[in-house]
């Protein structure tokens, strides 16, 4: 995977757009570049981690080898060892040359500091002007991902009732939570709300547009009338628009126009009762099927006709993503689904 390759999978993966097996790798990614100490890696420590990491394949290919004595194994351990020494290597390369660039990258980023005295603190801008993404580290411990050319304004220590920054351009952000100090964030005209998540904003320069999705946790986003987005002021609760995870907001600026829906491609909510979840079903009432695949998403799904009622549904839904899953199910009952807001609808016929 190039570095190129690389930076539109975090595009995709902050939209959203993520398949499971890449979104691991974003995490790993995220997690080897948390602590500075470890970009510095001899050629020794190196070798010792692709052996390390080739030793575990080894062991994998072994045990498929055992459970695969009585099927076709495609050219047998030769095969075998090719392919996963070529994802190993793969991984390694990706992680290492990461790590590189993003060392190599952070020193030429374009960090102007513009400061002015407030109560004796100091306001910080930081612009990434360089290709990728910027990893910036706020004072209570927050992380914002900025995008290519986007910027960010804040103060070096926030203040005590809230912590407020200012976006321009697009970035990922893991707020630490504290109730106490409610998150802010001002784009666009736009005002986020958050007390302690993860999520993603993004404007559009062509379509003149906001978009907020949520990835985990709970967002609330203001439209201010004339475009000054400011945390000073709290608006009503019934003017502000709730987010919860796998729903985003995109609010277009010259029409004034403001629409919630569903994320791209919704991911699965880490909680016990969803991990409990197999996704296995056999002669399953389709109604028990939507009810779990809404549940572990956390998206509203309906049935609008109660023929549908009459279906079941049998069949594996394991390592699929929600879009994959969603349009198994439909194919199998002839159905169809359609997107309205965050709610998900199903219509078809339905089954004898």
């Amino acid at each position: 995977m190039t570095k190129s390759e690389f930076e539109v999978l975090l595009q995709r993966y902050m939209r959203g757009e993520c398949t499971e097996q890449e979104k691991d790798l974003i995490q790993i990614w995220f997690k080897k570049i948390e602590s500075e100490n470890e970009f510095d890696t001899t050629e020794e420590e190196r070798r010792l981690i692709e052996g390390k990491i080739l030793s575990e394949i080894d062991d994998r290919i072994n045990a498929s080898e055992g459970d695969n004595q009585n099927g076709f194994n495609l050219g047998g351990r030769l095969n075998s060892l090719l392919i996963y020494t070529g994802i190993a290597a793969s991984l390694i390369l990706t992680i290492f040359l990461t790590r590189n660039n993003w060392k190599t990258m952070e020193n030429s980023v374009s960090q102007s500091r513009q400061a002015r005295q407030t109560t004796g603190n100091v306001i910080v801008t930081k612009t990434n002007n360089a290709h990728g993404c910027l990893k910036v580290v706020l004072d209570d411990g927050s992380i914002v991902y900025l995008m290519e050319g986007s910027n960010i304004s804040y103060k070096s220590h926030f203040e005590k009732d809230k912590r407020v920054v200012q976006l321009t351009g697009s970035g990922l952000f893991q707020v630490v939570k504290n109730p106490k100090k409610p998150f802010f964030v001002l784009c666009g005209g736009t005002v986020t709300r958050v007390i302690g998540t993860s999520f993603w904003v993004n404007t559009d320069q062509k379509s003149k547009s906001v978009e907020i999705g949520v990835k985990t946790g709970k967002v609330s986003v203001f439209v201010h009338e004339d475009n000054k987005g400011t945390a000073n002021t709290l608006p009503r609760q019934s003017d502000q628009i709730f987010l919860t995870q796998n729903q985003r907001v995109v609010f277009f600026e010259q029409k004034r126009k403001v629409e919630k829906t569903l994320v791209t491609q919704p991911i699965l909510l880490e909680t016990p009762e969803v991990a409990r979840m197999k996704f296995v079903y056999n002669e399953t009432p389709l109604s028990t099927v939507i009810q779990e695949l809404g549940q572990s998403y956390g998206v509203q799904m309906m049935m609008s006709d109660k023929n549908l009622l009459l279906c079941s549904f049998t069949g594996d839904l394991t390592d699929m993503t929600f879009r994959e899953k969603l349009d198994l199910v439909c194919k199998s009952v002839g159905s169809k689904y359609s997107i309205e807001g965050t709610s998900i609808i199903l219509t078809g016929n339905g089954c004898k």
